[in-house]
């Protein structure tokens, strides 16, 4: 590992699920935002916009999101708090934000009222290197995946305590948040497989997730019998 990486104290473990040796740089922009704003960044936001290719990264994990440079960052409120809305859904139907509580990692929030120009704004992760660290997590595999088949993403009932304890016999669980669209997000992981589940009032959304076409083929199978055992049929 080399001493650049070694300089990470927030990101590293979000770094080292993808395989990636981060070049640590100047962070002009965000230093320029501060200055303008009069806000002083979080030592996790710097230690993140300081890796030359963050913007990139942060687009590249997505579902085609659109990343705000520092120089684009929006200062808006939440729960009386100033906050920085830095990432935008790529139809503009919600913003990220990453609320200035005072903390070295702050908080990130959710706005699912984005498209409707009435904010309603949701607490999602606790911290903004978890944010950073999911969004890795959960499109770690997906361009693959996608282009693959839509038969790896599924909709059920909605899954129940019985469910998600069962999954957790063969798998192990990651973080579950709250996300857009007014879901919880449930994940769970096994070598390279990844099983992302947001769960609404009304039915679940399953997206299966592995590095290659042998191991997903491999997930879908367990999980749909693991469906059919716990009687979670498709939705209508």
């Amino acid at each position: 590992m080399s001493n650049r990486c070694m300089e990470l104290v927030y990101h590293l473990k979000a770094f080292d699920l993808i395989g990636h040796q981060p070049e640590l740089i100047r962070h002009d922009l965000l230093d320029d935002f501060s200055v303008k704003s009069g806000l002083e960044m979080p030592k996790a936001v710097k230690e993140f916009y300081g890796v030359r290719d963050a913007m990139d990264l942060l687009g590249n994990f997505s579902n085609c999101d659109q990343p705000l440079s520092p120089d684009q960052f929006d200062v808006i409120t939440i729960g009386g708090k100033p906050a920085i809305a830095f990432l935008v859904e790529n139809q503009g139907c919600c913003t990220w934000a990453f609320q200035l509580d005072g903390t070295d990692d702050p908080p990130v929030w959710v706005d699912e009222g984005a498209a409707r120009e009435s904010p309603k704004w949701s607490a999602t992760t606790a911290t903004f290197s978890k944010f950073v660290f999911l969004r890795f997590f959960d499109f770690q595999y997906f361009t693959q995946t996608l282009a693959t088949a839509d038969e790896y993403y599924f909709d059920t009932k909605p899954v129940t305590q019985e469910a998600l304890f069962q999954i957790l016999r063969p798998f192990q669980q990651e973080d579950s948040t709250y996300d857009w669209p007014s879901a919880t997000k449930h994940r769970f992981w096994r070598n390279d497989q990844r099983i992302v589940i947001f769960t609404m009032s009304d039915y679940s959304e399953w997206q299966l997730f592995a590095a290659t076409k042998s191991s997903r083929e491999t997930l879908l199978a367990e999980v749909k019998q693991l469906c059919n055992e716990l009687s979670l049929e498709p939705r209508p």
